[in-house]
């Protein structure tokens, strides 16, 4: 347990080397492209959805979507979802809805009404917008959070961009496995307020937390690092397991804590 925050930021500061250096090395160290491209901008009702194109590595690309109120200029908030096979499903089954010429090529799941709904209603009764990158499935468990959270991290900046939210207060939020890639990706990007992290792994058991196997690092010192940049919320079914970040963030007061929550019964 760090005793003061000199002593907290060697420890922060040699995490960060190694996850510079060994588990996120293979990074691109040239500058990447900011040229995007706009693929579609539709409305539904009072929803809007925008998909932009973003270069990721040379020759590679992704989409980023972005949702709100239709004509609304000016956001209070801005929550970032990276999503994987599953949350990709439940997006198309929720935005097919008002937009199935732009988001279904063959087979996809059923309209999800309710759901829909549910979002229209949220857009009109709040300035939020939301925003969903899918991340790759393609990739080894050794590169998996290498790759996600670099691809994260190109979604933020473009976001910023080409997304118009340069000034607009930013959630990250992601479920499981996407949970890990939004706490790393949130310890090299500036100006994140919030994370909303549910079922985070305490252990390397998926394939984004292999980030601390064979390391140094554990996701309590990953999550005291970003409890020190924002505000860190963890949602599981008990309150064990983050005694670390909790007790570092009370020692040196840095102004934020960690809260653990219970997972939300979306369903009841």
């Amino acid at each position: 347990m760090p005793q003061d925050q000199t002593a907290w930021s060697l420890i922060r500061d040699s995490w960060m080397d190694e996850l510079t250096s060994e588990q996120f090395g293979s990074w691109p160290k040239k500058s990447i492209s900011e040229q995007t491209k706009t693929l579609f901008a539709a409305k539904h009702e009072e929803v809007s959805l925008k998909a932009i194109e973003f270069q990721v590595r040379q020759g590679s690309t992704a989409r980023l979507y972005i949702a709100g109120r239709d004509a609304l200029e000016e956001f209070d908030l801005v929550v970032l979802n990276p999503v994987d096979q599953n949350g990709w499903e439940e997006f198309v089954s929720t935005y097919r809805v008002g937009f199935e010429e732009q988001l279904v090529m063959g087979k996809a799941p059923a309209a999800d009404m309710k759901s829909f709904d549910q979002t229209a209603r949220m857009f009109r009764s709040f300035k939020w917008a939301m925003a969903y990158l899918r991340l790759p499935t393609n990739v080894d468990d050794k590169d998996a959070c290498s790759k996600r959270t670099y691809e994260l991290r190109r979604a933020i900046q473009t976001l910023r961009s080409a997304g118009g939210m340069k000034d607009v207060s930013l959630w990250l939020q992601g479920t499981e496995d996407t949970s890990t890639v939004v706490l790393c990706a949130s310890l090299f990007e500036p100006r994140i307020t919030r994370l909303d992290l549910y079922k985070l792994p305490l252990d390397g058991s998926t394939k984004a937390s292999q980030v601390i196997r064979g390391s140094s690092l554990s996701m309590q010192g990953l999550v005291a690092m970003a409890v020190q940049r924002c505000n860190v919320i963890i949602y599981q079914d008990d309150k064990l397991g983050w005694d670390y970040p909790q007790s570092v963030a009370k020692k040196l007061n840095w102004g934020k804590e960690l809260q653990i929550r219970d997972v939300p019964k979306f369903n009841e």
